[in-house]
């Protein structure tokens, strides 16, 4: 007989929990297959997170300018 108990949460399960204190509150992922995917399997660990880090805080930068700087993320309406 299969045992239907639910699992115990793991650390990304608490985070995500942690995180749907708001209506705005957003979680990003970047999984560890597509970081070896895009760097390659002979990156160490702490390549692999300098570069995570790297996207995140380029990604959450551009997030912020569109919010917070006029005329940033305005869709140009001239055609060419």
């Amino acid at each position: 007989m299969a045992d239907n108990s639910p699992l115990p949460p793991t650390s990304l399960d608490r985070t995500v929990s942690g995180c749907r204190s708001g209506p705005r509150s957003r979680l990003i992922v970047v999984l560890n297959e597509k970081l070896l995917q895009a760097l390659g399997d002979d990156v160490t660990q702490d390549q692999a997170f300098a570069h995570a880090n790297e996207v995140l805080k380029d990604a959450v930068g551009g997030i912020s300018d569109i919010i917070h700087i006029p005329g940033t993320g305005q869709k140009s309406t001239s055609r060419t």
